[in-house]
């Protein structure tokens, strides 16, 4: 995939609402009602993933799969 950068990861997660989308080699689920709504998770299934982590900001998501990259 290359060097991953921050703009391209607010292309993919922009406008996310009860979705999974996958991001460097990372599964994010934004599940609205839940108190941490951006997720790291095990799968693209929204309604069976579970979930590995989880964040209240993107932002915080953002620096956790920076400073985490996952070689693919």
């Amino acid at each position: 995939m290359g060097k991953i950068n921050k703009n391209q990861f607010e292309k993919t997660t922009k406008g996310q609402f009860n979705a999974v989308r996958e991001f460097a080699g990372y599964f994010i689920r934004k599940r609205c009602w839940d108190s941490n709504p951006w997720q790291i998770v095990n799968s693209k299934d929204f309604d069976t993933a579970i979930i590995i982590k989880d964040f209240y900001y993107r932002d915080d998501l953002w620096n956790f799969i920076k400073a985490n990259p996952i070689s693919i």
